[in-house]
């Protein structure tokens, strides 16, 4: 009884959570627009930012995407990017898609760099 039990919230657990299940952690992306940060996704600790910002300037497009890390100084995906945020569309799943395009985009044609 006691392991049925266990196995149980073993599966709960790792069905609510892709790394615990050794899946990629959720897509996550950090748009840097001169004084303006937009998180999209999974935010990151303080601390990480201020390192990325210090790293990557006033104007960057950082992604986790499908487990991989990129960033993006390209001004036409970064505006792509802000066009994105500036539309009337809400929060959430349809925003995270479209800002996931730009970034699909990026990593195809080249102008998105992989880290790590």
């Amino acid at each position: 009884m006691r392991a049925t039990i266990a196995g149980v919230l073993v599966s709960l657990l790792l069905s609510f959570s892709p790394a615990l299940a050794g899946g990629s952690p959720p897509d996550s992306y950090v748009l840097r627009d001169a004084d303006i940060t937009y998180m999209l996704g999974k935010g990151m600790p303080a601390s990480d930012l201020k390192i990325l910002q210090s790293r990557h300037g006033q104007h960057f497009l950082w992604a986790r995407r499908s487990g991989s890390f990129y960033v993006i100084h390209d001004p036409t995906v970064l505006n792509q990017a802000i066009a994105v945020l500036q539309r009337n569309v809400p929060s959430g799943p349809e925003r995270d898609a479209r800002m996931a395009q730009v970034v699909d985009r990026a990593i195809k044609d080249g102008t998105a760099k992989r880290l790590r």
